[in-house]
């Protein structure tokens, strides 16, 4: 198996005793309104990149399956994504939370899982899960940093909002004080 993720993630002890069932990803927050989805139906008609299934919106950054699978997604994934660098956003940015260019990425990936993946799990229990989660860590594997408020925001962490909190009086049995501890720990 093979896991493809960001680098703004931790695992818990819940990972060692996780497996998945076919081509598992997370879920993702980037594809918000129907412009983006229209913009994303152009590429994959011109691409002749069809759905192998209901399409999947907003499809998680990690990836986990086959090893097979995850490369085969991934080397389309980088040719989507050129053509979408190329050609939707040669001279337009766009602007977030639309049709924007910083997230040229995850349409690429969502393009490429939909057209390539007969069975999309998403599994957002145990990829990608919310970092701002007051959940115990054991019903989860793997946790991603959000773009959140409260505890546990990397924006929060980088700007230094936590820089006063003991590492150690923190419970890392639940989600967002796990984050901080692994966060506070690192550095």
């Amino acid at each position: 198996y093979i896991l493809k993720t960001d680098l703004d993630v931790v695992l818990t002890a819940k990972w060692n005793d996780y497996y998945p069932t076919g081509f598992e990803t997370g879920l993702g927050a980037y594809n918000h309104d129907d412009n983006t989805k229209q913009q994303l139906k152009k590429v994959s008609d011109r691409l002749q990149l069809l759905s192998k299934n209901k399409y999947q919106y907003n499809i998680g950054s990690s990836w986990y399956g086959k090893s097979e699978d995850i490369l085969q997604v991934a080397c389309l994934c980088i040719s989507i994504s050129r053509e979408l660098l190329t050609n939707e956003f040669k001279s337009f940015t766009g602007e977030w939370p639309g049709f924007f260019r910083g997230v040229a990425l995850l349409y690429a990936s969502e393009i490429a899982i939909n057209h390539l993946v007969d069975d999309i799990n998403l599994n957002s229990d145990s990829l990608d899960f919310n970092s701002n989660s007051i959940d115990t860590t054991s019903q989860h594997s793997h946790i991603h940093f959000g773009h959140c408020t409260g505890i546990f925001s990397k924006h929060a962490f980088l700007r230094g909002d936590y820089d006063t909190i003991d590492a150690s009086s923190l419970d890392t049995n639940i989600v967002n004080e796990y984050c901080l501890f692994c966060a506070l720990s690192a550095f």
